[in-house]
């Protein structure tokens, strides 16, 4: 991964009926990455403030200057119906473990 990689993710699986798996890389670049975030369904959306958080909390530097507060408005759009509100939940921890990293 270069410094303008944002991720590379790798996907193998096994079509129907094959033995032999396929494997997909695809890199992502932080130019590409972020403007084409609005077009993402909201599942996909949070799954990357939860991710995002991950690599915030570990003090990696995979998400740039991207911060708890960014990453919280991501996770409030992406909320969605949150029938049993395990999405607030997290919005609510990303908010309580900024004030803590001070």
């Amino acid at each position: 991964m270069t410094a303008q990689e944002l991720a590379w993710p790798k996907l193998r699986y096994k079509p129907p009926g094959q033995a032999d798996s396929k494997l997909v890389e695809v890199p992502i670049s932080k130019t590409s990455a972020w403007p084409d975030l609005d077009k993402a369904d909201a599942d996909l959306r949070f799954a990357i403030a939860v991710a995002a958080w991950g690599q915030w909390l570990r003090g990696g530097t995979q998400i740039g200057d991207y911060g708890p507060a960014q990453i919280a408005a991501l996770a409030r759009d992406a909320r969605g119906a949150d029938r049993y509100g395990h999405r607030a939940e997290l919005e609510r921890l990303i908010e309580l473990s900024a004030g803590l990293k001070r």
